[in-house]
Formats: structure tokens, C-alpha cells, sequence
């Protein structure tokens, strides 16, 4: 069974435990959800409960370290790097993974709004 969970409410969560809650509940998630004006439903509520099952009791650090290789695969190369390389051609020199990629746009914010809309 494949569940759908919201970036909001991941988000959530990891600020709860990143803030010293070691076991985030459903009503302390809500919460969170609430204070930037957004609604957490009935049915996502059982999405939520499903998170937190998942992933309470868990080294947290070490879900997002397997979670960042996994991310991995939408990491490009960097455009000024990929020209370098056309203009040395040839040339061969060891560079660190943070001058050689950058993070992909995926458009979103924080809490699923666009990146690029303008909040009043």
C-alpha cells in the first residue's frame, strides 16, 4: 500500500523532533500546520498517524541521510562547470561534489506553495 504524505506534513514533523520533541503527536503536528494558516483534515490526519508510526523511536538524522542519497539522483551538474569543461577539454582537474552540482528546482515552498508565488 503506497500512502501519500505532504512535504507539510514531514516538515512538521522534523521541526517538532528538531526542536526536542522526541515523539510528536498528531495534535502537536496540527499545530504546527495551523500556525502558517493551513488546515490538516480528518483523512490527513490518518496520514499523519501513519508518519508518525513510521518514523517515531527513529534516528532521525540517519532517516535523512538515507533519504538525502536517495535525492541524490535529482542532483545536475552545474552549468558554469559543464562550460568550464567545454572550454579546458581535455584538461582534467579534481573538483569537490559541491563545485561540481547543484540542487534541482523542484518548485515548491516550505508548505507546498509555489517557490516562485508571492505571498501578501
Amino acid at each position: 500500500m503506497k500512502i501519500k504524505f505532504y512535504m507539510k506534513f514531514i516538515c512538521a514533523y522534523l521541526l517538532l523532533r528538531k526542536g526536542g520533541k522526541t515523539n510528536p503527536t498528531v495534535e502537536d503536528i496540527r499545530r504546527v500546520i495551523n500556525s502558517v494558516q493551513q488546515v490538516v483534515s480528518k483523512e490527513d490526519e490518518k496520514r499523519v498517524e501513519i508518519l508518525i508510526k513510521l518514523l517515531n523511536e527513529k534516528d532521525i538524522e540517519e532517516v535523512m541521510r538515507i533519504g538525502k542519497e536517495k535525492l541524490a539522483f535529482f542532483v545536475r551538474p552545474n552549468k558554469k562547470e559543464e562550460k568550464k569543461e567545454e572550454e579546458d577539454e581535455g584538461e582534467e582537474e579534481e573538483v569537490s561534489d559541491a563545485e561540481t552540482v547543484e540542487p534541482c528546482d523542484l518548485g515548491l515552498g516550505l508548505f507546498g506553495n509555489s517557490s516562485d508565488s508571492d505571498s501578501d
